[in-house]
């Protein structure tokens, strides 16, 4: 978003973000305010917002991070208009191309798995997921343009796609969205990142891109008893700044232990963020500090729910154009890659990697080795913004799904060899 001279024009929207949440809470009482009351409210909100300069919660927020980090101006992105036309990605009843039986490099194929409609549409932009017990709950970045909605597919069907027990392309059931209108009152809103559950609680972060740079957000609500509607509760969310002046990260990774919330910043590379850290919530979303995160190069874009131990797997995922954004350095998972990241054209990295969660310690590496998938023909990344652990009698490996890049695509990775 562009930065205006017009002072009036942002003192109108700022009145505006103050006075939206007091029309929605009439709204969900079923009560619609008079014409009077109406004027009041943006009159008491003109005026707050003259005298305070905004009260947003999360832009105060915002306001103290850019201080400490430089204050950094991003515009925003063009918005998706609702015209553009649907690109639906090519069927995938089999295993990848590119995923023949696993060759001597420790490479794991992905197995493709079909999507209906209209999962089956790069617009979909699918950057989470997490189970909410046997269903999997699927996050459109944007959900607005699925007419409000989430969507879950059963893992029974899952599973009858990997034995071979069906060969369709899997439905996925449509879950009501109720975001309490947070991607119209969240300054520079830019879709949602990634998604957990605690029980029915569920724990969902924001991207946004404000006037003064890059601020996640974390909010939390509801999935009703059913499976049918997940909704959100506006009034509380907690800010969480970021780590780095680096366009387009955010925390793009949550999960739930005991009765914290803790999410994970995209970018923990030695050199672009050297003293990385998580940052800690209560179940309620208060500030609950932080703890280390072990470095690592790349992206880290999603990650699994805690097993018993704390342990944990995340998408560890580069796609060579970040690289010089990333400053890269030596990489200890693969050594072999030092002279190649230290080069002008790196290679695409897409693997997974196990953590574990350590309490006031933070985050640190388990010592198993990384998965690495097999990468596509021609250096083609796939953009994976989802990952959680599928295991159902012989089948124990991981699911994937891609953002639109190159493509919706929904994989099993087996652990085995």
């Amino acid at each position: 978003m562009r930065l205006s001279n017009n002072r009036s024009h942002h003192s109108l929207r700022r009145g505006a973000q103050v006075v939206a949440p007091l029309l929605y809470f009439f709204a969900r009482l079923g009560k619609k305010p008079s014409f009077s009351k109406k004027l009041g409210f943006l009159t008491l909100a003109l005026m707050a917002s003259l005298i305070l300069g905004g009260c947003v919660n999360n832009v105060r927020e915002v306001v103290r991070v850019s201080k400490e980090a430089g204050g950094a101006l991003i515009d925003q992105l063009p918005t998706v208009q609702p015209s553009v036309g649907i690109t639906p990605t090519q069927p995938a009843s089999e295993p990848d191309a590119a995923s023949p039986p696993p060759a001597a490099n420790d490479e794991h194929p992905v197995i493709s798995i079909p999507m209906a409609p209209p999962l089956n549409d790069r617009r979909a932009e699918l950057s989470g997921m997490a189970w909410h017990g046997d269903d999997l709950i699927l996050l459109p970045q944007f959900p607005n343009r699925f007419d409000n909605h989430l969507y879950a597919l059963a893992k029974a069907d899952i599973a009858a796609y990997l034995r071979g027990e069906s060969d369709e392309p899997l439905t996925a059931r449509p879950i009501a969205f109720d975001d309490g209108a947070l991607h119209a009152l969240l300054e520079g809103f830019d879709g949602f990142e990634a998604i957990a559950f605690d029980g029915d609680r569920a724990f969902l972060t924001i991207e946004s891109r404000t006037s003064f740079g890059m601020l996640g957000v974390l909010v939390g609500g509801e999935m009703a008893a059913n499976g049918e509607a997940l909704a959100l509760n506006p009034f509380v969310q907690a800010s969480i700044p970021v780590q780095a002046t680096l366009n387009n990260m955010t925390d793009e990774t949550v999960f739930v232990t005991g009765d914290e919330v803790v999410t994970i910043y995209e970018a923990n590379g030695r050199s672009i963020n050297p003293s990385a850290v998580v940052h800690r919530f209560t179940q309620d979303l208060k500030p609950n500090g932080v703890a280390p995160m072990v470095n690592m190069e790349y992206r880290i874009t999603d990650a699994t729910a805690l097993d018993e131990e704390g342990r944990f797997w995340a998408i560890n995922y580069l796609w060579p154009g970040d690289a010089d954004k990333l400053r890269l350095a030596d990489d200890p998972l693969a050594p072999e890659r030092n002279a190649i990241n230290a080069g002008e054209s790196p290679t695409p990295i897409e693997r997974l990697v196990e953590f574990q969660w350590l309490g006031d310690e933070g985050v640190a590496l388990t010592g198993v080795p990384p998965v690495n998938l097999r990468l596509l023909p021609g250096g083609v990344s796939r953009n994976w913004e989802g990952i959680v652990r599928f295991q159902d009698g012989d089948l124990d490996g991981f699911l994937l799904v891609t953002d639109e890049f190159p493509s919706t695509m929904l994989g099993f990775v087996s652990r085995g060899e």
